[in-house]
């Protein structure tokens, strides 16, 4: 059984998270772990939407930026949970300033790493199917539709 907490947010929010987060879990079959999710100031402070990073064996954190809009707040998630899912399976390794993906080591300077980012292949494995979820969660949740938007039938009305 998997547990997620999620802090410093709104209830729109925790309850979009939540729903978004356990329905990646679902997919990308993520089974015993613990979550912990946070909302801040990272976009202002640290110049991303979000982050993720494995805190123990199967306990692992995201932190979220407050601001972001729906379809940011969808993707980003999707993507930190790309990241959850390389960790758990051992993909995706950082320990000491070190990261090794698929058992390839990469030496990158914090300095460096938003500059190299597109280029990563953790990280283009996360841009890419980022994509691919959010539109799946907007399928299967909301029928292809953001959450508070009117779907048209097929005769034009609302």
């Amino acid at each position: 059984m998997n547990s997620v907490r999620i802090e410093k947010s709104n209830r729109k929010n925790r309850e979009l998270t939540s729903s978004i987060v356990h329905f990646m879990l679902e997919k990308l079959e993520l089974n015993n772990i613990t979550l912990d999710i946070e909302f801040s100031n990272i976009l202002r402070d640290e110049y991303a939407l979000g982050f993720s990073s494995r805190n123990a064996e199967n306990e692992f954190s995201i932190e979220l930026d407050r601001n972001l809009n729906f379809n940011d707040l969808l993707e980003t998630i999707c993507h930190e949970m790309i990241h959850i899912k390389q960790y758990v399976n051992g993909e995706l390794i950082e320990q000491n300033g070190q990261t090794i993906y698929k058992n390839i080591l990469y030496n990158i300077d914090a300095n460096d790493y938003y500059e190299d980012v597109d280029n990563l292949p953790w990280e283009k494995e996360a841009y890419e199917k980022e994509t691919y979820y959010s539109k799946l969660y907007l399928t299967e949740v909301h029928n292809g539709t953001p959450p508070g938007q009117r779907v048209r039938s097929s005769s034009g009305e609302t």
